[in-house]
């Protein structure tokens, strides 16, 4: 079995966009809300879409964009292509 290096220096991973999406529990407080899309601004995402916590809305949620890069950075965590055979 070959195993392959993650790709993770490849200058043109990081120019992927990613766009995500968090639904947060609805017992979640408006200035932690801010503070979440306060702390993903600085991390350089842009905040597409945000639905912050009101009485007629069940789950707070916040869609957003950005490269793979700032993504791994921000979340320490690695975002990898898909490979061949997967869906």
């Amino acid at each position: 079995m070959k195993v392959q290096t993650p790709r993770s220096s490849s200058p043109h991973l990081c120019t992927f966009v990613l766009h995500q999406y968090i639904s947060l529990p609805g017992w979640i407080k408006a200035n932690e809300f801010n503070d979440l899309r306060k702390w993903l601004t600085e991390q350089g995402f842009v905040i597409v879409q945000a639905n912050g916590p009101d009485p007629g809305r069940t789950y707070p949620s916040i869609k957003f964009r950005g490269n793979v890069g700032k993504f791994n950075q921000a979340f320490h965590a690695t975002v990898m292509e898909r490979s061949a055979g997967f869906p």
